[in-house]
């Protein structure tokens, strides 16, 4: 089914160019101009994705992305903002951790913005394709209060690790929708028990930092040694805290060996080659690829095909050689255009 998509703006600026990318990359756009109407539309439609291109970070945002919200599961909104602005943006933190992803323009429609485009749309069909759970729980169904119980302690997790790492908030659906596509690609079906593993451990990828000194995990400098040595304890911090669930062991061995390398040089174990779990190669690659393609407070985001020649190029040394052949053929649906233009 083709994607549909919303662009909204300013009543005084100019999208057509923006529209026509977007056209060529093969989805359906509509237009609206301005915060009623694309409130109006959002009512109407069942939009995957809605970018608002806005004069600021304001009231107007703030409404699109509550419009947005209503559906289930809620359109992606990228916004995208002025470059530099003109007074202090008190919504902007907000914007930030609601929003799929905030850019600065000049954006790059075809290299920058329609990939991103492309990869709301995968998170978006990731949620969407989940099964949906029954309000009401049947008696004769003793797995899903389970079920939802372990879903109830993922997300307690999840939140008490953004209280101390800010930068965790938007992490986790970007590292599961990667992984769970990973996975499928290697040959994994849904529904089975490592499907659910990589699912859960994707979603808690960052889990053991929340025993990391925030001071070291917001530091603008490089690291020193004393700093990798409390860094790299997380993976057993994460190891420690799930493996207390039974219905999360699984995902604790999992995220144990998520940052080791494929030629034995990663940590904490210097786990080589087949010795690592399949589970835990996926996570990693997905881990890499969300960390490299995320703003960082040491550095700024890489650019989605620079990242991909990263990954290519670690292929037998930080990750598996199969698991970066899925990830090719994931790319060649989760970023169409720009794939198309760098084979060119």
């Amino acid at each position: 089914m083709t994607a549909r998509l919303l662009v909204t703006h300013d009543a005084e600026a100019d999208c057509s160019d923006l529209v026509t990318h977007l056209s060529d990359a093969g989805y359906e756009v509509d237009v609206a101009d301005g915060v009623g109407p694309a409130c109006f539309m959002l009512r109407r439609h069942d939009y995957m994705v809605v970018i608002a291109d806005l004069p600021g970070a304001d009231a107007a945002a703030l409404a699109i992305l509550r419009a947005a919200g209503r559906s289930k599961p809620a359109a992606r909104v990228i916004l995208t903002l002025p470059a530099m602005a003109s007074a202090p943006e008190p919504a902007l933190p907000e914007l930030s951790r609601v929003a799929y992803r905030c850019l600065r323009h000049p954006v790059d429609a075809e290299a920058e913005l329609v990939p991103l485009v492309s990869e709301a749309i995968a998170d978006y069909r990731t949620e969407r394709e989940r099964p949906v759970r029954i309000p009401k729980l049947r008696r004769s169904d003793s797995k899903r209060p389970l079920e939802d119980t372990i879903e109830g302690v993922i997300r307690s997790l999840q939140l008490a690790l953004e209280f101390h790492d800010r930068s965790a908030e938007r992490r986790p659906r970007r590292v599961i929708a990667m992984a769970s596509e990973l996975a499928r690609a290697s040959g994994l079906a849904d529904g089975t028990a490592e499907m659910e593993d990589i699912h859960r451990a994707a979603a808690l990828s960052d889990l053991g930092k929340i025993g990391v000194p925030a001071t070291v995990l917001s530091k603008q400098q490089p690291l020193n040694e004393l700093d990798w040595q409390e860094l790299r304890r997380h993976p057993e911090h994460s190891w420690r805290i799930l493996r207390e669930v039974p219905e999360l062991r699984g995902a604790s061995e999992l995220l144990y060996a998520a940052r080791e390398r494929w030629d034995g040089h990663g940590y904490p174990r210097g786990l080589a080659g087949e010795r690592i779990p399949v589970g835990a190669r996926i996570v990693a690659l997905a881990v890499a690829w969300d960390a490299m393609t995320s703003d960082r407070a040491y550095r700024p985001a890489l650019a989605l095909a620079a990242a991909q020649t990263e990954i290519n190029e670690g292929s037998g040394t930080s990750f598996d050689p199969v698991v970066v052949e899925a990830f090719e053929r994931v790319m060649v649906s989760w970023t169409p255009a720009s794939v198309r233009a760098d084979a060119a």
